[in-house]
């Protein structure tokens, strides 16, 4: 009787304690562990594998935060390394794959913001280029400006000569015509 009533004794403190510490674990806190002191046989193994579920699942998630914790700061290089079984392996491939993913993304973007960079400064030279040769093809259009305007001036003054030969040769023309018929009469006079 009395090693029966020393068990349930036991039993109400095991249960007490596994219902403080599913309590805790289910705000969270996988910390608190059942006390196997004094505990044997049946008590010790229930209380050993809710003791191990605790610590197996503060391990698992602690890596999980520790991962999304470096995340959150920008850092894609860690990736959880702690041995996982079950739907914690899964958790663990998958934020790691996570990590691959975005870790291939940011270089995606880094080799596409080069190549912007590197296609930026090829447009630059290429606009500067293109200004210089602008300058010079209208230094060029300046030059022949001048130089059509100088063949104007000279063409317009060859005309005004032009006239005034004809005007020169029609007078000479009249006088040699006059002094012809002046000839004439000094001829005939004689």
């Amino acid at each position: 009787m009395t090693e029966w009533r020393d068990l349930t004794l036991a039993m109400n403190s095991l249960a007490r304690d596994v219902h403080d510490v599913v309590q805790a674990a289910s705000r969270g806190d996988f910390s608190r562990r059942i006390q196997l002191d004094g505990q044997d046989g049946f008590l010790n193994l229930l209380g050993g594998g809710v003791n191990d579920l605790l610590a197996t699942t503060q391990t698992s998630l602690s890596a999980i935060g520790n991962a999304l914790d470096a995340l959150s700061r920008g850092d894609l290089r860690p990736r959880i390394s702690v041995e996982m079984y079950g739907l914690f392996d899964e958790m663990k491939q998958r934020t790691n794959a996570t990590f691959d993913q975005l870790g291939a993304i940011v270089r995606t973007i880094r080799e596409a913001s080069g190549d912007i960079h590197t296609a930026s400064q090829e447009i630059a030279a290429g606009n500067a280029d293109l200004s210089a040769r602008t300058e010079q093809q209208a230094a060029a259009l300046e030059e022949t400006a001048s130089s059509m305007e100088e063949l104007t001036a000279t063409v317009q003054q060859s005309a005004g000569n032009a006239a005034e030969a004809r005007t020169l040769a029609a007078d000479a023309s009249t006088q040699a015509r006059e002094g012809g018929q002046v000839v004439e009469r000094v001829i005939a006079t004689m």
